[in-house]
């Protein structure tokens, strides 16, 4: 978020898979515009994580400004309880869905203030 996306991907590749290395990779390659990079990333982290962190992959397609496919995954994570979901208010990478009256009604099913 800060722009030292060298430094970020060395930071990522320390991550283990299971623990966003892939959804991070993601998010930093679309950041450099690198969008093959950024596919492969993800593509990667759903098989991973997709059954047990549906949010972090909600998160990264919002990040990349995919609204469709992050509200899809936002309600992958509810109907699995993922314990992330009492983060995303207000989380910088679901900037770009914040106005989307399909993402205010998601907060309002999770009783969080729009």
């Amino acid at each position: 978020m800060l722009g030292h996306l060298d430094k970020a991907i060395e930071e990522a590749k320390k991550e283990t898979p299971e623990d966003g290395q892939f959804e991070a990779l993601a998010e930093i390659y679309h950041a450099q515009h690198r969008k093959s990079e950024s596919d492969a990333a993800l593509a990667k982290a759903i098989p991973i994580n997709a059954d047990n962190w549906a949010a972090a992959i909600a998160m990264v397609h919002g990040f990349r400004g995919e609204a469709d496919k992050a509200l899809q995954w936002l309600d992958r994570a509810y109907a699995q309880h993922d314990e992330e979901l009492y983060l995303i208010k207000g989380d910088p990478q679901l900037r770009t869905i914040e106005k989307d009256p399909r993402y205010r009604a998601f907060l309002r099913k999770m009783n969080l203030p729009e």
